[in-house]
This record gives C-alpha cells, structure tokens and sequence, in this order.
C-alpha cells in the first residue's frame, strides 16, 4: 500500500468486495475509527456482519477494514444466520 498522486482512482462502486481486514482489540475500535473518520477518510461499506467494522479506503482507494472479532466468531455468526446463498459443508 502506498500513497501515489499520479494513481489513477476507482470509485469504490466500480470494484469488487475484496479488500484487507485488520483485526483491533474492543477497547480501541471507537478511539482508531473516530481518528480514521478525523482524518478524512472515505468509509466504502456499512457494517452489516458479525462484531465491529469500519470499511474505509486508503489515500490509493485500497479498501480496508478494521474489525473487532476472529474467524471463529464470524464463522458461528455465519452459521446461525448465513447470507443469501450461503452454504457449509459437512465437517466439524
């Protein structure tokens, strides 16, 4: 990731959902997101899932996220009320 004047950017609408998560401790979601939204930044996606997040792009229009939770308790959020679609396999 970098910041890059001459990148040409692409509105978030135009690109598809992948994007990097970066899990943050409870206590410090509200102060870091509160600083991020201090700063200017562009938020790309409601929360919608499982714990804490704040969808937000980089200067380059990297999408990010910083979430509040593991895979564990995003998998089990999953299970209990999948999205349209979704689907487990057997296994544990």
């Amino acid at each position: 990731l970098s910041y890059d004047v001459s990148r040409n950017y692409v509105a978030p609408q135009e690109c598809d959902y992948t994007h990097y998560a970066f899990s943050i401790a409870p206590e410090d979601f509200e102060p870091f997101s509160y600083k991020l939204k201090q700063a200017g930044v562009t938020v790309w996606k409601d929360n919608k899932s499982e714990g804490q997040s704040l969808y937000f792009l980089d200067p380059d229009g990297h999408k990010l996220e910083l979430h509040v939770g593991d895979l564990a308790s995003r998998l089990a959020q999953c299970r209990e009320k999948p999205y349209s679609g979704m689907r487990f396999g057997p296994g544990k």
